[in-house]
């Protein structure tokens, strides 16, 4: 992460240069890209092509934007008492992203 978090790359060229719309999707604890830093950028470039685009931020996720998988209910695999669960996206991520192809159908 402080590698991550040290790194000097300045999107403003990529991002300028971009011709096609964009749905960006954030996670609102994401501590990797946090959106009250990022998107305030991410608009002002993506407003400067012209290009139609929407930032979505989805509520109590963190980067990956999928709930973590684990163990729930014990420390030890112990069926049923214990199950393990696997990621997934939240219904908002699959909402978003179907609503961002629509609104380019249309």
């Amino acid at each position: 992460m402080a590698w991550w978090r040290s790194n000097t790359y300045d999107p403003a060229d990529d991002l300028k240069a971009i011709g096609v719309p964009v749905l960006t999707i954030f996670g609102e604890i994401d501590t990797s890209l946090p959106v009250v830093e990022n998107s305030p950028v991410l608009e002002r470039y993506l407003t400067e092509t012209g290009v139609r685009f929407d930032i979505v931020v989805i509520p109590d996720q963190p980067h990956s934007v999928t709930t973590c998988q684990g163990l729930y209910g014990a420390d030890t695999w112990k069926w049923p008492e214990a199950y393990w669960n696997r990621s997934r996206l939240p219904p908002e991520f699959d909402e978003t992203m179907a609503a961002g192809i629509v609104q380019q159908i249309d």
